[in-house]
């Protein structure tokens, strides 16, 4: 391959530039590179706002997770004491009918 002129290396090294201060532009920079401190800045704060608020959420989890094993519990009485109703009832009628 032939290297390539001087003069075009330097025209795509300039349109490389123009495509890189359209980026910056299209980021919400002012095309330099100036701001990009400004916006890290923000970026880090909402990462930094988000880790707070997963463990927020994580610790509602484990309250929530504690709630729900004392309902399963107070619910398997409960299961446990409509059961056992029921087959009083049963025995009741049976009884009534003279099934034994």
């Amino acid at each position: 391959m032939a290297p390539k002129p001087v003069l075009e290396t330097a025209k795509n090294s300039e349109e490389n530039q123009d495509v890189n201060k359209n980026i910056l532009h299209l980021a919400g920079g002012d095309g330099t590179g100036n701001s990009m401190e400004a916006r890290v800045a923000v970026l880090e704060q909402i990462a930094k706002d988000t880790k707070e608020v997963l463990g927020d959420i994580k610790s509602e989890l484990r309250e929530l997770r504690g709630e729900m094993k004392e309902l399963r519990a107070g619910q398997k009485t409960d299961f446990l004491w409509t059961l056992s109703a029921i087959a009083g009832l049963f025995a009741l009628m049976a009884h009534g009918f003279h099934w034994f």
